[in-house]
């Protein structure tokens, strides 16, 4: 049975009357009165345990008082539903209905009626047992200072807030630890960043929201490996609260695996990050890829930051950790801010793995992350050929820190994003004297948007750097099938399936070596020849983004992008069984002005579309992509009979007359039916 906890209420104690006074959770504490009373009175052990029961009560409110007293007389009848069973007894009065409180727990009681498993006789003993699962926490005020600290916490009527609620938890635990700090120079630091614009937020939350996040963090460091999902959605409802009190909230009990011999840790972190917040932002500005967030601010004031910022957060921690708190030396921290972020960057970090992530950088034992991994490479969890980068890139800048700047630039170009070995030699212990030609090149094809264009070569347009990929990719098929080369110019698809691609990877040396020339060799089959030497690839490039090689109805193979309803290229294939040749029929058709089609893709000798539309002698044929061709009449396929057409199938035909004569039987069956 899974635990219930319902947060924190709030009030105090009368030692003279040993009793809590609740001052913030009345509400909860009703509710769960009204769960043991109604489950006692179902289950007839009322007498049984009305010791408990009778300790309950609303001496504020006379009405509620009373009806609570009905509650526990134990004249209630088991007649009918419970509402009945109540207004039925000559003890009800009429009038309370008027008060909001009797008619909110008459309610409550119909709703927990509702839910009452049908047939239970148990569950009363579980509840009144010790091993009740319903818990939450008490904040006790002192003798004598209840009002006064509660009109200070809830001043104006507010709520409390979580934050106030934990805070008076943590230093009542921790109390001679950071007391000062929490209210004057860590608040200060709160309200500078939550005052935006014109807009203030309560520093509150933010103080809330960046304890949430360390302490999901140093738990993921410290748990045994499992995927604590679930651990997170409980951190994350407590950053959304906000200001509400009276629900649900992260049990206090909850911090103690983090605080509990951490706290100077904590204390010196928190202090840390506050004394250098200005130059932790411009050090991440300088190296932060376009398109992304500051990382602090979004783990301090998003509800739901990712978990690259996670992963940052932890990086931070591990830096200032490893400085022993000190100021930050500049040439480090950003030296460490360029490294953590490119493996972020270009590693899959969420819930599952972020313990992981947490590990491997705990384990870094050197503020300077390139010496540490020129030393050792040592490093697990990341992204391997990142981490693998990252320690050839170290190696060159302790050989020569005028590489760092050099790699600095490139990291930071177009789509790149700190990936940049398709730049390295493609063997290790090759010299380097390439880099530059390579890096220079780079520059010429490359932008945000992926491929560009120049004045004096159309890169993108003509698909010049597809093509010469293509044609210097080695096992062609094996690379482009099934369905793992997407053929276009956008800036995904050139980082993940052919520059970081290692199957592609002397194909992008040449290719960034300058080799753009493209000779067609006699021995390519047609299909290969067709993708890499014609213009097809400028249409599907610019036209079809995201096309891929596929198998069409799992026989032949054709050009189109995933669930695809209209837009399809079919590949001839010489070397099927019926061979294809549907492009090179129709386009020696079209040159010759024997045809007309609006499916002719311009500049090449190829149509799209899986249906093929085309007029021939003022008639018009549908050619689909099951090698059948249809006579048409008003658009439609014309029929023979019910469940015949005038068609043909082209099979394995490779000669234009042969075609045409087939065209010419299809018009004349059809003139003749028609004159008959």
């Amino acid at each position: 049975m899974f635990t219930c906890h319902l947060g924190l209420v709030f009030g105090s104690y009368d030692d003279n009357k040993k009793i809590f006074i609740a001052v913030d959770g009345q509400q909860r504490l009703t509710t769960v009165f009204l769960l043991h009373w109604y489950v006692a009175w179902k289950e007839n052990k009322l007498s049984e345990y009305l010791f408990y029961l009778k300790r309950f009560s609303w001496d504020t409110r006379s009405f509620s008082s009373q009806f609570v007293n009905l509650l526990l007389s134990g004249e209630l009848e088991h007649i009918g539903n419970v509402e009945d069973a109540i207004k039925r007894s000559p003890n009800y009065f009429s009038i309370w209905e008027n008060d909001p409180t009797v008619k909110g727990m008459v309610t409550m009681l119909k709703e927990i009626e509702s839910k009452y498993p049908k047939d239970c006789s148990c569950l009363c003993d579980h509840l009144f047992s010790d091993g009740c699962k319903i818990k939450f926490d008490i904040l006790r005020l002192g003798k004598n200072t209840d009002r006064k600290t509660y009109l200070k916490m809830n001043s104006r009527g507010r709520s409390l807030t979580t934050f106030e609620l934990f805070k008076s938890k943590l230093l009542d635990r921790y109390k001679n630890s950071f007391s000062n700090k929490i209210d004057n120079k860590w608040l200060d630091f709160m309200l500078k960043i939550s005052n935006t614009g014109n807009k203030f937020n309560d520093p509150d939350i933010y103080f809330m929201n960046f304890i949430n996040e360390y302490s999901y963090l140093l738990l993921n460091l410290q748990k045994e490996e499992k995927n604590h999902t679930e651990d997170y959605k409980e951190f994350v409802n407590a950053k959304i609260k906000e200001n509400l009190t009276d629900v649900p909230f992260i049990s206090f009990e909850n911090y103690h695996a983090v605080f509990d011999g951490y706290v100077e840790t904590f204390e010196k972190t928190f202090d840390w990050i506050v004394d250098n917040y200005d130059q932790i932002r411009l050090i991440d500005d300088k190296f932060r890829f376009s398109g992304s967030r500051f990382y602090l601010d979004a783990i301090i004031k998003d509800n739901n930051p990712n978990y690259s910022h996670r992963a940052k957060l932890f990086g931070t921690i591990k830096f200032a950790e490893l400085t022993e708190f000190r100021k930050i030396e500049e040439v480090l921290f950003e030296r460490w801010t360029r490294v953590v972020r490119n493996l972020v960057a270009n590693s899959n970090i969420d819930a599952a793995n972020i313990g992981r992530i947490c590990k491997a950088i705990d384990k870094i034992d050197d503020s300077d992350i390139c010496l540490y991994l020129a030393n050792t490479g040592q490093l697990s969890a990341f992204n391997e050929e990142q981490i693998a980068e990252e320690v050839i890139k170290s190696k060159k800048i302790k050989e020569n820190e005028c590489w760092e700047s050099r790699f600095e630039e490139a990291e930071t170009y177009a789509f790149f994003k700190g990936a940049i070995r398709f730049l390295f030699p493609i063997e290790n212990g090759e010299d380097w004297s390439e880099y530059e030609k390579k890096w220079e090149n780079a520059k010429l094809y490359f932008d945000e948007n992926g491929v560009k264009d120049t004045e004096c070569v159309k890169y993108r347009t003509d698909a010049i750097l597809i093509k010469a990929a293509l044609h210097h990719a080695e096992d062609f098929w094996r690379l482009i099938e099934p369905k793992k080369c997407v053929f276009d110019n956008e800036p995904n698809t050139w980082k993940s399936n052919i520059l970081l691609n290692n199957d592609w990877k002397k194909a992008v040396h040449q290719l960034m070596s300058g080799e753009l020339d493209i000779d067609i060799r006699d021995d390519d089959c047609l299909i290969y020849k067709d993708i890499y030497s014609s213009s097809l690839m400028n249409y599907v490039s610019n036209k079809q983004i995201g096309s891929r090689i596929r198998w069409r109805h799992s026989n032949y193979r054709a050009l189109y992008r995933e669930r695809s309803r209209y837009d399809g290229i079919v590949l001839d294939d010489e070397q099927r069984n019926p061979p294809i040749y549907r492009n090179r029929i129709l386009s020696e058709l079209y040159k010759d002005k024997k045809i007309k089609s609006n499916n002719k893709i311009e500049g090449c000798d190829f149509f799209n579309g899986w249906d093929v539309v085309f007029e021939y002698q003022k008639y018009k044929f549908l050619w689909d992509d099951e090698g059948n061709v249809f006579l048409l009449e008003n658009n439609e396929k014309k029929k023979v009979s019910d469940n015949e057409f005038y068609y043909f199938n082209v099979g394995g035909i490779s000669e234009i007359n042969i075609f045409i004569q087939k065209l010419n039987s299809l018009i004349s069956d059809s003139d003749q039916a028609i004159k008959g």
